[in-house]
């Protein structure tokens, strides 16, 4: 009598333990195409000096000037400057990868001024991105020619052993 109890017992304490590590992973896959990090150009016309402000990262002189932030938190910010070459079939291909700057630390109501030249038709401003759960984020901006809004290409979600580790703990 006291086995087949024990035997039940450990039965559902294994399944129990399987549907805790299934759940976590089920809350990576669903939170994994959110993104958190929002972004706004900023117009000429407000009087935002780049050069004073503590939260700024200048790339390139001339260009737009927007302002990144996210409502999860930054760890480490990675921009690079990427150049596309066109090929005969309409495809691009990256020529070349330059880190132009890293920032660490931005809280989640901080705000981060950056004044680069984004491309128009082809991305010229990489970012890599890891979040405060340890997940690395890498896309490419470029601006809308026809309203000036700030697109978002080759979005990719990569999740590190650290991230694995913090979504079994929380």
């Amino acid at each position: 009598m006291w086995q087949i109890i024990s035997n039940v017992s450990s039965i559902v304490t294994c399944l129990l333990f399987v549907l805790y590590i299934v759940g976590h992973i089920w809350k990576v896959i669903v939170t994994k195409d959110t993104r958190y990090e929002k972004f706004k150009i900023l117009p000429f016309d407000t009087g935002f000096d780049a050069d004073d402000n503590d939260n700024s990262i200048i790339i390139d002189e001339a260009g737009e000037l927007f302002s990144l932030s996210s409502s999860y938190g930054i760890r480490n910010i990675k921009l690079y400057k990427v150049e596309y070459m066109f090929n005969d079939n309409g495809t691009t291909t990256l020529v070349s990868k330059e880190l132009k700057h890293t920032c660490k630390g931005i809280n989640i109501s901080d705000t981060l001024y950056i004044k680069c030249e984004l491309g128009e038709i082809i991305p010229t401003t990489q970012i890599e991105i890891e979040r405060m759960d340890y997940t690395r984020v890498t896309f490419e901006l470029y601006t809308s020619g026809k309203n000036g809004n700030i697109l978002v290409e080759n979005y990719k979600f990569k999740m590190t052993l650290k991230c694995f580790i913090y979504y079994l703990s929380v």
